[in-house]
């Protein structure tokens, strides 16, 4: 028997939503952040975001205990819920997201949509952060379970998934375009902005334990048995020198971002230490039980072979969304020329 309620299918949906919104926020770098060298990425950056936010709810309508009740959320709005926020969000975003697409690939040389790109840009921002951050938001609220109640795991939560979601789109874009026009300045500086977006994440994060770790609180007892123990190959190996050193290192170098080979070995690292990251959060989180005021017990937890092929299954609809989504809409990008 097992008390974990938040399996793989959450862990999942936690990183699905982060790629979204990475992917989302490098699609508006150039327009919001003045980010000119990823203009010729711009259209496909929206499109990952696409095809990953159309596979996002598959994680928690799996994990649904009766999920054909999942559309009552339409059919019986409850706007207090927070755990009901999901759904509506994303409709929203989706919604958003596909006119977006549309009208970028068409229109973005206009003159109307220069003078209205910002705004709606501004408005996608705030709902992508929502959608991205807001499980963030639920975890670190949970004040009954002392090893996630934290100001900072909403941040960590945003920051990890912006760092993922920038380094899915590299590494796409690598595969995808780069026979197609993927030039060396726009691949420099996403490396370049995905190493910088790693790098804080990995500070808020260290910061958050760090801080734990000092008051020496019941809850780093708990969590120093997890992380330096338990999950040590997890924590340690995966998250933070894998997934964290190893693609800084990478990254600093400029022969690295601009060379495939290079760049995709650290973008694939860096997509396991998020993923390692919210494995740890979520499921490491779960495992130590409270029996008796200061003494717990460790749940051991190994995911089902059902859980791993769900998994794997749900990425590579993903994939098959991204890039159907290349597919029926117009991407400028493959029409550009090195």
């Amino acid at each position: 028997m097992t008390n974990i309620i938040w399996g793989p299918m959450i862990v999942l949906y936690s990183f699905i939503t982060g790629l979204v919104l990475g992917s989302y926020i490098i699609s508006i770098a150039p327009t919001l952040f003045k980010m000119r060298n990823l203009e010729g990425i711009s259209t496909f950056s929206m499109v990952t975001a696409w095809g990953f936010l159309l596979a996002s709810p598959i994680p928690l309508v799996l994990e649904l205990g009766s999920p054909l009740r999942a559309p009552n959320i339409y059919l019986y709005p409850t706007p207090s819920s927070v755990m009901a926020l999901f759904g509506y969000i994303w409709i929203i975003f989706v919604l958003l997201l596909t006119t977006q697409i549309i009208i970028h690939s068409r229109y973005r040389d206009a003159a109307w949509f220069q003078r209205a790109s910002t705004g709606i840009s501004a408005i996608g921002l705030v709902i992508s952060l929502i959608f991205g951050g807001y499980f963030g938001f639920i975890i670190g609220s949970m004040k009954a379970r002392e090893v996630w109640s934290s100001t900072i795991t909403p941040i960590t939560t945003i920051l990890s998934g912006i760092t993922a979601g920038a380094a899915l789109v590299a590494l796409l874009a690598i595969i995808t375009l780069r026979k197609d026009g993927l030039r060396k300045d726009a691949l420099n500086s996403l490396g370049k902005l995905t190493l910088y977006f790693l790098a804080i994440y990995l500070v808020f994060t260290l910061i958050e334990l760090s801080t734990t770790a000092y008051a020496e609180t019941l809850t780093w007892t708990r969590l120093s048995i997890l992380l330096i123990g338990y999950l040590a190959l997890s924590f340690i190996g995966v998250q933070y020198i894998l997934g964290g050193l190893i693609p800084i290192f990478m990254l600093a170098t400029e022969k690295v971002r601009t060379s495939t080979i290079g760049s995709i070995v650290a973008f694939i690292l860096i997509l396991a230490g998020v993923y390692s990251y919210k494995w740890n959060l979520i499921i490491g989180g779960q495992q130590i039980v409270e029996v008796s005021p200061q003494l717990y017990s460790l749940l051991n937890f190994m995911p089902t072979q059902t859980e791993i092929l769900a998994t794997v299954g749900i990425l590579s609809l993903s994939l098959f969304l991204y890039v159907l989504g290349l597919t029926i809409f117009p991407i400028p990008e493959f029409k550009s020329k090195r």
